[in-house]
């Protein structure tokens, strides 16, 4: 019985992690978080910057966040949701200093 215990706490922690994970949508949880804006996202780094990547989304206040890598250049876009279920798009240029 004595080493039951720890398997159980240790599996409660585990599951209770990967809870928090898929609540504040980090890893691969992410995209089941916001399956729609990865779409749109997916869908304008497709069109307007081929072969790109972009990070994980955050989402703030109404908008959303993630930083695209076109290999040229990474900027922070922005995607804001209207009323009518279209995305607009904004793209800031990051500057790194050493």
């Amino acid at each position: 019985m004595k080493k039951k215990l720890p398997i159980i706490a240790a599996l409660s922690g585990a599951a209770i992690a990967i809870g928090y994970r898929a609540i504040k949508g980090h890893g691969i949880f992410n995209r089941l978080k916001y399956p729609d804006e990865h779409n749109a996202i997916s869908r304008y780094v497709e069109q307007n910057h081929p072969g790109a990547t972009y990070s994980s989304i955050q989402q703030v206040g109404e908008s959303f966040t993630t930083i695209i890598d076109s290999g040229e250049r990474k900027f922070l876009l922005t995607v804001t949701p209207t009323d009518e279920g279209v995305y607009v798009f904004s793209e800031e240029n990051l500057t790194f200093t050493s």
